[in-house]
């Protein structure tokens, strides 16, 4: 049999690999040093500036950059639908003469009712107690805020130098009409709400 018959190359035909580069720990100082160097010049080495795009080109990227900034046309919710059919059929049965009266807000004076007269016997229990509470207190004290007391660990309070075992947190008396009409809540109604 012949190596051509076998399938193998005859070794005259393969050719030799080339030596395999230095490692590093095998180099000379010098050898080392001229590699650092070589490396350094090449990661600090200008590169050329890309070449100027077609104005054909530049356009295309705009428009492409104004059609990103655009919001994507959203179709209303089936909730929204609803709320609009609704609206559309009670508004036809009623007419074009009677539009929808928009909702007027409760005026708020301090030591006055924080809700209508007629929208008192809607109010939860709580709610209801805390509505003759503030009447009550403002009727005995005038006062434009109140405390909160709470126990400092509840507030994971370190301590600001004071020996008492409980902290204070005073409360605007208006924020308490902002929650009965479900206005704009500030933080520190937030903060007694976690307490």
């Amino acid at each position: 049999m012949t190596s051509r018959s076998s399938g193998r190359r005859s070794s005259s035909s393969v050719k030799p690999r080339p030596p395999p580069p230095k490692l590093p720990y095998e180099e000379t100082p010098e050898e080392r040093a001229k590699k650092v160097q070589e490396e350094v010049k090449a990661h600090f080495r200008k590169t050329p500036p890309p070449p100027p795009k077609a104005p054909e080109v530049v356009a295309a990227e705009i428009a492409l950059a104004k059609n990103l900034r655009q919001r994507a046309p959203s179709l209303p919710s089936d909730y929204e639908r609803t709320l609009q059919k609704k609206w559309a059929e009670a508004h036809s049965q009623k007419g074009a003469s009677n539009p929808p009266i928009p909702w007027k807000r409760w005026p708020y004076e301090l030591g006055k009712p924080l809700v209508h007269p007629n929208e008192e016997g809607r109010l939860s229990t709580q709610l209801r107690r805390l509505h003759q509470w503030y009447l009550n207190y403002v009727r005995d004290t005038r006062a434009m805020m109140f405390p909160v007391r709470s126990k400092k660990d509840i507030l994971h309070h370190e301590g600001d130098g004071e020996k008492a075992e409980f902290k204070q947190i005073w409360v605007d008396l208006e924020e308490l009409y902002q929650m009965f009409q479900r206005d704009a809540i500030d933080i520190t109604m937030i903060r007694i709400w976690t307490l």
